[in-house]
């Protein structure tokens, strides 16, 4: 925030204080907004608000404001209740606000030329780490080129910035080419690009593959596909779609010899915006879906035309993860798959582990602070 940030008037209204900033612009304020966010009772390191709504009054009324020391100085007509001081650069921060920009950068095929990339070596330093976390919050995921191919590491790539996310697939999972497989990810078959987890109450935020071992015939490759890209795709050719898919609550089931995982949500959450900020897609996983026939058929039209969005040819990067590298992805907004290869010849290994987005978000922001 700004100390040059200057008021040129204040004024009380029906609707609420406003302040006229000298650079142009008006911003009106709620007098509740400001009785609860008064920051003299707010904790100074955790910034944990130290009194209750319960406690202040349910329509508080401005006895006074005044601009003074770059800061505006209130008080209140209810007996009892302190002057409250806000500086106006706090205010301009964290008052009403048009839509801020976007963080995320959408992408396609065109990435295939720049994929992004950041040495195991350079995670040692700030400078690589932020690097790496900056590429996972913008595109939605990030890769680390040439860590040790040993067991294990996956989980030290995952403490690095946050904690393992343990499932019923345990904290580290293997992903390994075998005959008689149980499951395709251990066949050498295609798999369609999809999101992890959507049947359980919290998804896991962020999945890590690392590799080990590469099929010897040069196939399955990795394939990413920006999931918010496709919804925004799929809103320019038919915005009531996206709104379907917003709406409607679908149920996902998992169930195997020792779970029986179930949640129901929608294939698309938008924010406060309008914007997309998690998808779900898992051809799988998805179980009946109840409701009546219209409503059905309209949501798997609106089903329908988000799948092609997702599998158009312009949406997908592929690569080859070497022994050694490493892919971090948003699983709430990067759909990964596989291309074909031959289980027969070599075994293609890599071991992998879920974490929370929300601990990668904070390391970032603690490292760009300084």
């Amino acid at each position: 925030m700004s100390a040059s940030i200057s008021a040129e008037a204040v004024a009380l209204g029906a609707a609420g204080v406003t302040l006229t900033w000298q650079h142009g612009g008006t911003q009106v304020f709620s007098p509740l907004w400001l009785l609860d966010n008064d920051l003299a009772f707010r904790h100074p390191r955790t910034n944990q608000r130290l009194r209750e709504l319960r406690s202040l009054p349910a329509q508080p009324t401005v006895a006074s404001a005044r601009l003074a020391d770059g800061a505006l100085h209130l008080t209140w007509a209810a007996a009892g209740l302190p002057p409250t001081v806000f500086p106006l650069a706090w205010l301009a921060a964290h008052g009403p606000q048009p839509a801020p920009a976007s963080e995320h950068t959408l992408w396609g095929a065109e990435l295939q030329a720049a994929l992004p990339g950041v040495p195991w070596a350079a995670l040692d330093t700030a400078a690589g780490q932020r690097a790496l976390l900056d590429d996972l919050h913008r595109l939605g995921w990030a890769r680390v080129l040439g860590a040790p191919a040993t067991g294990g590491v996956v989980l030290q790539l995952a403490e690095r910035f946050g904690h393992v996310r343990a499932t019923n697939y345990g904290r580290l999972f293997d992903v390994i080419s075998k005959p008689d497989a149980e499951h395709l990810a251990y066949t050498g078959v295609a798999l369609a690009v999809h999101t992890d987890n959507p049947y359980r109450d919290k998804v896991p935020g962020v999945q890590i593959l690392h590799c080990l071992q590469a099929s010897l015939d040069g196939g399955g490759e990795t394939v990413l596909v920006d999931g918010f890209a496709a919804v925004e795709a799929l809103r320019a050719q038919a915005p009531e779609a996206v709104d379907t898919l917003a709406q409607q609550a679908i149920p996902f089931r998992y169930r195997d010899g020792e779970a029986d995982l179930r949640w129901t949500r929608p294939l698309i959450e938008l924010d406060p915006y309008g914007r997309p900020q998690a998808v779900a897609f898992n051809d799988r996983s998805m179980a009946p879906i109840p409701g009546a026939a219209a409503d059905v058929e309209r949501f798997y039209a609106a089903y329908r035309g988000f799948a092609e969005a997702v599998h158009a040819p312009e949406r997908a990067v592929h690569f080859l993860l070497k022994p050694g590298d490493a892919v971090i992805f948003n699983n709430q907004r990067v759909l990964h798959g596989r291309d074909a290869y031959d289980g027969r010849r070599g075994a293609r290994h890599l071991q992998g582990c879920y974490a929370d987005l929300d601990a990668f978000d904070s390391a970032r922001r603690l490292l760009a602070a300084g």
